[in-house]
Order: structure tokens, then sequence, then C-alpha cells
């Protein structure tokens, strides 16, 4: 078991550790003094560290990646995606330089490691070792959520203050893949609710898409049951429309096209860590 406590000062720490303790006491835990720190001003947990500027890699834990060699057969080329995905998070067009070694492991001929591959390859390394720090989410501020969708997939951008907190996006299965433009558009801003609904909970965020049709979503008329049952659904959320041209919804756009087969990752509540942001 693992306790992390932040504070926006020395003296409210001190107060937050006394509580634990007592908490400790009080069910009977021990802790072992040499695993112990207080009064850290960073934080390595989970291959990432932790400061009052945010949340960015460990690079410890990403030369573990930097360093490995070419995949050899299809069961490298996957845990070479495994380990790497645990960064998608904070990298920009991540699905985009990932295409290739994704493509290659859908394929179920004889395993060839082409010059594509190892470009693909170099570059998800490259763009690791330079990955940016997420901006802590502040339950204070605003969130903006940007969303797109294309044929194969949904991709989303959780902002504040014109920061990243996180990217995330996925492919769509076969039956999504059928439905309307209007209706994919509408899967993605679902899909990404839900998604991040551990940062949002009940806080004010603005939706902006380059999908005009969404605005009207709660008073159109004619909508599928489809689209009715997803309406009722973002009706849980304290939603601020906002309808912007493609041109300036790019990131989300990439992400869509490109889309991440699965993003591994931890979800902080928001209200857990508020503090660090201060």
């Amino acid at each position: 078991m693992d306790v992390i406590i932040s504070s926006p000062s020395f003296t409210q720490n001190v107060k937050y550790l006394k509580e634990v303790f007592r908490l400790l006491h009080e069910a009977g835990l021990m802790l072992n003094k040499e695993k112990c720190k207080f009064g850290c001003e960073e934080l390595k947990y989970l291959g990432l560290i932790i400061n009052k500027k945010g949340i960015k890699t460990d690079e410890a834990k990403v030369q573990a990646i930097v360093g490995m060699k070419p995949p050899r057969n299809f069961k490298e080329v996957l845990k070479f995606l495994v380990m790497s995905q645990w960064y998608a998070k904070f990298i920009k067009n991540y699905a985009d330089i990932c295409e290739p070694l994704y493509n290659l492991k859908r394929k179920l001929k004889r395993f060839i490691w082409s010059m594509e591959a190892q470009k693909a390859f170099d570059a998800v390394k490259a763009a690791i070792t330079k990955a940016p720090v997420l901006k802590f989410p502040d339950c204070k501020i605003p969130f903006e959520l940007f969303t797109d969708a294309s044929s194969i997939g949904v991709g989303a951008i959780l902002n504040q203050e014109q920061r990243p907190v996180v990217f995330a996006s996925r492919t769509l299965s076969a039956a999504e893949r059928n439905y309307t433009v209007t209706e994919r558009e509408c899967l993605a801003v679902v899909w990404a609710l839900n998604e991040f609904r551990t940062y949002l909970g009940s806080l004010p965020i603005k939706v902006i898409t380059y999908h005009a049709a969404l605005t009207h979503l709660t008073t159109g008329k004619n909508l599928s049951n489809r689209m009715i049952r997803w309406a009722l659904k973002l009706a849980e959320f304290n939603i601020e429309w906002e309808h912007r041209p493609g041109t300036q919804n790019t990131i989300a756009d990439v992400l869509a096209r490109n889309p991440i087969e699965s993003i591994i990752g931890e979800k902080v509540n928001c209200a857990i860590i508020r503090d660090l942001a201060l």
C-alpha cells in the first residue's frame, strides 16, 4: 500500500501527516521508516515524476524504452507498444507516429521489419524523450474538451489554460464504423466525457467540436434512438458547447484519424491532487 500526501505548504503538510498517522494507528497499520520520505518537492511514482509544475516522465524509466533494440518478431513489437503506450498521454500525435507498428502488429504473415517500421520505432523513442509536462487538473479552472471523429477512430484532448491535461483516442468497432458522421462525432464526445469522468465530476466543461450539429443536440428534432440515449447521457455533465471550424481543431483531428488502440495510464482524481497545482 502506498500513501501519498500533497499540500500547498509545509504547515499544512504537517497537519495532513498527523491525520494520516492517526488513521493508520487506528487501523493497526505500520510504516517502514526506511521507505518513508517527508517534505519532498518532487516525487517519483509509477514511472512518472510529480512536482508543482505538473507531471512528467521519469528519465530512468524512459531509458529502458529508449535502450530497446528493434523487435525481431510480433511479440516484441507488442511488448514495445505496451511499454510506450504508458507515455501516450504525454505525446502529441502518438498514434500517428505508431501507425506503421500497429499495422505490422495486425499482420498475420511472415514478420518483416521494414525501413518504415524502423523509422516509426526510432520516432516513438525520440518523442518519449521529449515528452511535455502535463498540467495538473485544477478544479477551480474550467476544462476544455476537444473531440473529433473519423471513419476509423475518435480522439480527444482535455485542456486547461491552453495546456494539455491528457490525450486519448481509440479505434471504432465494426458496428460503430457504420454510424453516420453526426453519430460518430457524438460518440466521440460521449466516450471522451466518460473517459475523463474522474477529472470532471460535476465541474463545468466547454466541449469544442468542429461538427456544428452537435451544438444543437439537445434541441434537435427527428433524432435517432441512439442520439436520444446519448443526449440523455450528456445531460449528466455540465456542458457548454462551442463550434470551431475543423482547421482549428487539428490535434483532436489527428488523434481521431490515427487512434491509439488502448491507452494505459492512471486517472488521478482532481480533488486529491488539486493542491499540487497551487
